[in-house]
């Protein structure tokens, strides 16, 4: 089943009247930051630390987000704890005396950093989906149905 096409995509796009959804909810700027929903690890906090405050500053993330960019963090935290235990040690010893096969964790790491790709996407956070978003500033919240937001 195709995803959705987001509203913003449709007005873009000349879409018919009927077929750009009215009413849709849109986040409210915080006040204040906002916090993670949970306690993250030391790692995944320097992350929200480093990132949070800019992306928040865009509007690029809301109250409304803050679940999935903690997974985000505690993704690109694991990354980082699989690295350092990878070291350089691609090979590792086999199951049979004298074999060598590939290090079980470069595995890990590359689904580590799949699930990072993907949940990085969804914050403009990868080059080509940054072009994708539109960030908007300062405490203006234009209604997800008016066109001229569309323009900041």
């Amino acid at each position: 089943m195709p995803r959705r096409k987001p509203t913003h995509l449709k007005i873009l796009e000349g879409a018919d009247e009927r077929n750009i959804p009215r009413g849709e909810p849109v986040p409210t700027s915080p006040e204040g930051s906002i916090r993670p929903p949970y306690v993250l690890s030391d790692g995944a906090q320097a992350y929200w630390d480093a990132l949070a405050g800019d992306l928040t500053a865009k509007n690029v993330l809301t109250a409304w987000d803050s679940p999935q960019f903690a997974n985000l963090c505690d993704w690109l935290a694991r990354c980082d704890v699989i690295r350092e235990r990878l070291g350089d040690e691609f090979t590792v010893e086999g199951s049979r005396k004298g074999s060598v096969v590939k290090n079980p964790l470069l595995n890990a790491l590359r689904d580590a950093q799949a699930m990072v790709n993907t949940l990085a996407a969804r914050f403009g956070l990868t080059p080509s989906d940054r072009g994708g978003l539109a960030p908007r500033g300062g405490d203006q919240q234009p209604s997800v149905n008016d066109p001229s937001r569309l323009l900041s």
